[in-house]
């Protein structure tokens, strides 16, 4: 592992990938002789967090709003930021990425650092996201993204009653 770096050979600048391997980084590789101890647990952990944090960068990133810089009274009335880039898998549109990246960054958030209020925040963002795309109605849409589509309206819902019962324990 590359202490100074995102992992040292790993070129992903979009935010799925990123979130992805913020989680999958906390897996002992094969060969670590010391997986459970304190140096490699530590060493994953770091190398997670950086994961984690290029992929919050990236997500702000993609919603830049390049008129805000230049001309900011106009920024919000020229539409929304389009983001031209492959996707990351076939069967899921680039815009609900932005959603599966804050849901996954939300997990991370709980299960790696405990930190309850920054799950809230990437698990709202998501849910907002997801009904102002309106994937609770996605009823008659039936092209190849419509299975994408329920998953993630079904993932917000069920990260949201997890929330829901871990504040009224």
């Amino acid at each position: 592992m590359h202490h100074g770096s995102v992992a040292g050979d790993y070129l992903s600048t979009t935010p799925l990938p990123l979130a992805l391997s913020a989680i999958l980084a906390l897996i002992p590789l094969p060969d670590d002789t010391d997986a459970r101890g304190e140096k490699s647990t530590w060493d994953r952990r770091v190398q997670a967090h950086k994961f984690a944090q290029a992929s919050f960068e990236a997500l702000d990133n993609e919603s830049e709003l390049i008129d805000s810089m230049i001309n900011p009274k106009d920024a919000l009335s020229n539409g929304a930021t389009c983001s031209h880039r492959a996707l990351f898998h076939p069967g899921v549109p680039l815009d609900l990425e932005t959603n599966i990246t804050l849901l996954l960054l939300s997990v991370y958030e709980y299960i790696q650092r405990g930190n309850i209020k920054k799950m809230m925040n990437r698990g709202a963002q998501s849910l907002m996201l997801a009904l102002d795309s309106r994937l609770y109605s996605s009823k008659g849409e039936e092209d190849q993204f419509a299975e994408a589509r329920r998953r993630v309206w079904w993932t917000t819902v069920s990260l949201f009653n997890s929330i829901r019962i871990l504040l009224t324990k």
